[in-house]
């Protein structure tokens, strides 16, 4: 507790192995979001409900706020 009443704020640090786990997670996320992305626009030739095309992109976009979340918060 602080002088003023206000608990202590949480310690923010990640460890280095979770950090790593994390970096690694949203790399693989954004990647693999994307090369999805890339293989159906160019080999899908039947109309494809617009649900699919968003999985792919929700996931590339999860990858990306991991990695910055990673890169903003050390």
């Amino acid at each position: 507790m602080q002088a003023n009443g206000n608990p202590e704020p949480a310690t923010s640090r990640r460890s280095p192995t979770r950090r790593l786990i994390s970096l690694l997670l949203g790399g693989l996320m954004a990647l693999g979001g994307a090369f999805a992305f890339l293989w159906m626009f160019f080999h899908v030739v039947e109309p494809v409900k617009g649900l699919f095309w968003i999985a792919p992109v929700v996931v590339s976009v999860i990858g990306v706020a991991i990695i910055w979340d990673d890169i903003r918060n050390p």
